[in-house]
């Protein structure tokens, strides 16, 4: 029992590390959507697994739960096509502008006609000839 508590004196970061790993395989953790994207790419996941990798010159004990966590870390941040979907389909505004294409046609000849419409008169007209008449209030005040 005291050769355990001397090794984790002597190396407690790593010891640490073990252990908030070992949570992490052990529970059913997710990783935040932020976290995920980045790990679910080429560059994230070559990023992750060479830490794990490094992590064995530090201590092998280590490096051997890091691989296992970063196999877990990779596995639970994959979003099911996610990364396939967003190299390979087109974004808003690439469709958007290929939309705008497809929609440049001649005008109508409804458009025309309505072009060479006479212009509505906006004249003032003046005041009304009519004079409002209160009705019975029936029993209301007046305001």
């Amino acid at each position: 029992m005291e050769s355990i508590l001397k090794t984790l004196r002597k190396e407690p970061l790593e010891y640490t590390g073990i252990a908030l790993m070992g949570i992490f395989i052990a529970s059913n953790m997710k990783v935040p959507s932020d976290i995920g994207n980045m790990i679910d790419t080429l560059t994230g996941r070559l990023i992750v697994i060479t830490l794990a990798l490094s992590l064995f010159f530090v201590h092998h004990i280590l490096g051997g739960v890091a691989l296992i966590f970063a196999y877990e870390l990779i596995r639970r941040s994959e979003r099911k096509g996610y990364y396939q979907a967003r190299q390979f389909l087109p974004s808003e505004i690439k469709k958007g502008v290929h939309f705008n294409a497809l929609n440049q046609f001649p005008p109508t000849l409804e458009e025309e006609m309505v072009e060479k419409l006479v212009p509505i008169s906006r004249k003032n007209l003046g005041e009304p000839e009519f004079r409002p008449i209160m009705s019975k209030l029936h029993d209301a005040t007046k305001i």
